[in-house]
């Protein structure tokens, strides 16, 4: 009963848009689709390479690890270690990148909205 009247209340405020603002709309949820998937990566890319670090036998043990090892052809399971760490520094600047890039349309969006409505509030 509750989310059908969640539901019914994103319709009705959805409804207040014009076909732009509710393009605009599906593109932002889209963008923040692809920013919660980019965060749980994150997140879960810590905890691995953590254990590496710890661990360093996980790069002969571990079947991925090994193989990434095979292909990267350096020659030493330190350098290894390395390449993993700017790889990952590299993933969380891009990923960092991206998400200041979708805040900064959604306040974009948001305020441009809110003159919108208040134009057509005040123009009667």
């Amino acid at each position: 009963m509750g989310y059908t009247k969640s539901l019914l209340k994103w319709l009705e405020i959805y409804r207040l848009f014009d076909s732009r603002g509710r393009r605009r709309i599906d593109i932002i949820l889209f963008r923040n689709i692809i920013a919660a998937f980019l965060e749980a990566l994150g997140v879960a890319a810590i905890v691995p390479f953590i254990a590496l670090l710890n661990t360093p036998d996980y790069i002969r043990t571990q079947p991925g690890i090994a193989y990434l090892y095979a292909m990267s052809n350096l020659g030493s399971e330190r350098q290894f270690m390395v390449l993993l760490s700017v790889v990952l520094i590299g993933f969380y600047v891009f990923k960092n990148g991206y998400l200041a890039l979708v805040n900064h349309y959604q306040f974009r969006f948001v305020y441009t909205e809110m003159k919108l409505f208040s134009e057509r509030l005040f123009s009667g």
